[in-house]
C-alpha cells in the first residue's frame, strides 16, 4: 500500500485532535480502515502520536522558515508541515526526500495544492537545522523547545528538581514496556499465555505470574482478550505497588487514583 494513504490518515487524526479531539480515541478510528496492514498501522500509530508528542519542537523549528504566525496558516498545511518534519528529524526509516515529496503530495489531497511551494521549501530548509546551536532567550524557552514540553511544566520541574530537570525531561522519552496484568478473575495466566501464542503475539514474562511484556505496535484493541477484558494496561512497578499492599479477598480497598496503574 502506499504510503500516502497512512500520512494522509495521519494528518486527518492530527486535524481532529485540533478540534478537541482525544488522541487515543481518535487513534483507532484511523486504524479501522480495512485496507492497512499491520505494518501500516505501526507506521501511523508512530507518526501520529509521534507528531504529537513532539509538537512544541515542530512548531519552533516550523516558524524559523516561515514569515507569518503558523496560526494563520490553514491548519491542514500545518498538520501536513508537522507531520514531515516529524518524519525528517524522528523516523529514520524514512528518508527526507520521500517525507517531503509525500507532504507535497498531501497538499493535493487536501485541496490546498497552492501551499505546495511553501511546504516544499519550509521542509527542505529545516533539514539543516541543528536545535544545539540555536540560541534561546532563556533556559526554560531553551528545555520546553528541545523536549516539546509546556513552560509552566519546565517552571514547576525546576523548582522542585533543579539539578535533574534535563535527565526528567529526557525520561520522558524513554519508551516504556508494554506490560499487562492479566485478568485472573476471567482466565488463567497460563490460558492467557496460550491465547498469545495461538494468535502469533509475542511476548516476554516478567517475574510477576500474572503479568506480561506483549510486543505490539498496534491498536492494543487488536490484542486478543482485550474486549473481553483478560486484561488491562498496567507499569509493571504499579503491579509491584498493588503486590506489595498485601490485598486480601474481602478487604476494603479505597483507590485515589481511581484507575488500575
Amino acid at each position: 500500500m502506499a504510503q500516502d494513504l497512512n500520512r494522509k490518515l495521519v494528518v486527518e487524526g492530527l486535524l481532529k485532535v485540533e478540534k478537541s479531539g482525544f488522541s487515543n480515541l481518535v487513534l483507532p478510528s484511523l486504524l479501522s480502515d480495512t485496507r492497512l496492514s499491520n505494518q501500516d498501522k505501526a507506521f501511523i500509530s508512530n507518526l501520529f502520536y509521534g507528531t504529537i508528542e513532539r509538537k512544541i519542537t515542530l512548531n519552533y523549528i516550523l516558524s524559523r522558515f516561515i514569515s507569518k504566525p503558523l496560526k494563520k496558516l490553514d491548519k491542514e498545511v500545518v498538520a501536513i508541515m508537522q507531520s514531515g518534519l516529524y518524519q525528517i528529524l524522528y523516523m529514520n526509516s524514512v528518508p527526507s526526500f520521500a517525507a517531503i515529496n509525500q507532504a507535497v503530495g498531501l497538499c493535493s489531497s487536501f485541496k490546498k495544492t497552492s501551499a505546495k511551494g511553501l511546504v516544499n521549501a519550509v521542509l527542505r530548509k529545516c533539514i539543516g537545522f541543528d536545535i544545539e546551536k540555536e540560541n534561546f532567550k532563556d533556559r526554560t524557552t531553551e528545555l520546553s523547545v528541545k523536549y516539546s514540553v509546556d513552560k509552566d511544566i519546565i517552571r514547576i520541574i525546576s523548582k522542585d528538581y533543579p539539578e535533574m530537570t534535563e535527565d526528567i525531561l529526557k525520561g520522558m522519552f524513554i519508551t516504556p514496556k508494554f506490560t499487562v496484568k492479566i485478568n485472573t478473575v476471567k482466565i488463567s495466566a497460563q490460558n492467557f499465555r496460550q491465547l498469545l501464542t495461538e494468535n502469533r503475539i509475542t511476548y516476554n514474562d516478567m517475574p510477576l505470574e500474572d503479568a506480561v511484556e506483549i510486543i505490539h505496535k498496534g491498536s492494543i484493541a487488536e490484542i486478543p482478550g482485550f474486549k473481553e477484558g483478560y486484561f488491562y494496561v498496567q507499569g509493571i512497578t504499579s503491579q509491584y505497588a498493588v503486590k506489595a499492599a498485601g490485598i486480601r479477598e474481602n478487604d476494603k480497598v479505597l483507590d485515589l487514583c481511581a484507575a488500575p496503574g
